[in-house]
């Protein structure tokens, strides 16, 4: 395209999207850049399909709470901060093209994220990304994140976020995980690893720990545990160390993630 992707005008996107009928994905394909910067723009000028007709989709999906967030909002002060605490998902694509193909969707506090349960391979680019978003959210914000893994059917947009599977991933966030880690049932997690190809088996084996609750949870800082001195751990755990609360629930979260990243 000759048009680079600043210059493209609100009647430009509505073109290809509205009335080429093409996918954020195939829009990015043109002009270079990744399905969620087209997806944004087009949030922008409120550009949608009226005769769109949701449809689930089976899909790999993290619902992710940012403990102590609403706090944070609540501040009409920290308005600069809360952008960019908002931005770390969208950066942290922007510098690996791998996970470009993962859907963001923001409402309070709450983040969903999904990607097509296919190719295999997909599954690890969520837990993948997850463990890079939940370490720079500790190392450079002093931010806890609690959350699930799932796999299910799902309906997501720029706008709706609905279907079994988020209502499970949701379940799983605010009854199951309680401490700041990411959860996903046993059936889930078996089911992925049996699919995948031989050589990846155990490499996931790895990065999920068993709980005596029954379910898993992602060790997201596995890689940074067998660096010396590895520079992420060294921030997250100089980031918990200045970390103290009065309030009991609060503190055993920060004492629970202390404790992980000693292991």
């Amino acid at each position: 395209m000759n048009k680079s992707w600043k210059e493209i005008t609100k009647e430009t996107l509505q073109h290809y999207y509205c009335d080429q009928h093409l996918s954020d994905r195939q829009i990015g394909d043109l002009f270079g850049v990744t399905r969620n910067q087209v997806s944004y723009k087009r949030r922008y000028y409120h550009i949608t399909r009226e005769t769109e007709v949701p449809t689930y989709n089976e899909k790999i999906i993290a619902y992710l709470h940012i403990l102590g967030f609403n706090h944070v909002m609540e501040d009409v002060s920290q308005s600069r901060t809360v952008h960019k605490i908002l931005g770390v998902p969208f950066r942290i694509i922007r510098l690996n093209e791998e996970y470009k193909n993962i859907r963001i969707t923001f409402f309070g506090s709450s983040i969903v994220l999904s990607i097509d349960k296919r190719p295999n391979e997909n599954f690890q680019k969520m837990y993948g990304y997850v463990s890079s978003l939940i370490q720079s959210y500790l190392a450079y914000y002093g931010i806890l994140i609690r959350g699930s893994l799932c796999i299910g059917h799902i309906y997501q947009d720029e706008q709706f976020v609905f279907g079994p599977a988020f209502v499970k991933a949701k379940y799983l966030e605010q009854k199951i995980a309680r401490f700041p880690r990411i959860v996903i049932d046993a059936n889930d997690l078996h089911t992925e690893i049996r699919s995948c190809r031989s050589s990846h088996k155990e490499k996931i084996k790895e990065r999920f720990i068993y709980s005596n609750d029954g379910y898993y949870y992602l060790d997201c800082f596995y890689n940074n545990k067998k660096q010396n001195r590895n520079i992420i751990l060294l921030r997250a755990q100089k980031m918990l160390a200045t970390m103290s609360s009065t309030n009991q629930s609060i503190e055993e979260k920060i004492i629970w993630m202390k404790k992980e990243l000693e292991q």
